[in-house]
C-alpha cells in the first residue's frame, strides 16, 4: 500500500497475480499510483484499473499517473518525486 507501481511494459501491469491471488484474504492493495494495466491470471489477460476494481475490490483509492506526472525528469532517469 502506498507505492508507485510503474512499468513501461505493455504485456505486464502494475499488479500481476496468479488466478485467484487477488481474492486471497492476505492480499491487500490500495493507495497506490499505478498504470492502467493489471492481470488476475498471471499475465494471460490484461485489464484496466476499473475492471480490476470491479473484479477484486482492490485499489479503491489508487490512481493512475504517467511518469511525467510523478517524476522530476523521467527522460533523464531522474526519478525524484514531484
Amino acid at each position: 500500500m502506498g507505492n508507485v507501481l510503474y512499468t513501461p511494459r505493455l504485456d505486464r501491469g502494475s499488479i500481476l497475480v496468479y488466478a485467484g491471488g487477488a481474492e486471497d484474504p492476505c492480499f491487500k492493495s490500495d493507495y497506490n499510483v499505478v498504470v492502467d494495466r493489471f492481470s488476475r491470471d498471471n499475465g494471460d489477460t490484461i485489464i484496466s484499473l476499473a475492471s480490476w476494481r470491479r473484479a477484486t475490490g482492490q485499489d479503491r483509492h489508487s490512481f493512475l499517473a504517467t511518469p511525467g506526472m510523478l517524476f522530476f525528469d523521467f527522460a533523464r532517469d531522474d526519478y525524484s518525486i514531484h
